[in-house]
């Protein structure tokens, strides 16, 4: 086994971001979970809630809103093509923490794309940007599918 193919990631692509292709013209960029600016960020964001967190009464649905304020502000950066009722929508960090607040399944979709060490190898970046005619343009980078 290829020690450092299997597990060296990119640590500006991390924070930065990467492109994902969702589909049907969907895509998005995603910076990887626990990058130092995530971490800053849901710190901050849990400071007034530590006595709760650490003896277990926070409740569910204040965690999940401080988790989607986190993502919305460090993990989900950019997308395109994303569309709803047939007109384009523009991303923003207010847009972003709405549809992650509204749509269980995409704020999980986004979550495992952030945890995912494939998005986020190296190796497998490297590769991507040489295949992508995206990156020539200077369009987006990183991995797309």
């Amino acid at each position: 086994m290829d020690f450092k193919a299997r597990y060296k990631t990119d640590k500006d692509a991390e924070s930065e971001g990467v492109w994902e292709d969702i589909g049907e013209g969907f895509r998005v960029k995603v910076a990887r979970s626990n990058n130092p600016h995530h971490q800053r960020v849901a710190e901050n964001l849990m400071r007034p809630y530590r006595r709760q967190i650490a003896n277990g009464s926070l409740s569910n649905d204040k965690m999940t809103e401080i988790t989607v304020k986190a993502m919305s502000e460090a993990l989900l950066l950019d997308w395109e093509g994303l569309e709803i009722d047939d007109k384009p929508v523009p991303y923003s960090r207010e847009t972003a923490h709405m549809l992650l607040t509204e749509y269980k399944d995409f704020r999980e979709e986004v979550a495992e794309l952030a945890q995912s060490i494939e998005l986020f190898r190296a190796s497998e970046i490297e590769e991507a940007e040489k295949n992508s005619p995206r990156a020539s343009s200077g369009k987006g980078s990183g991995k797309t599918t």
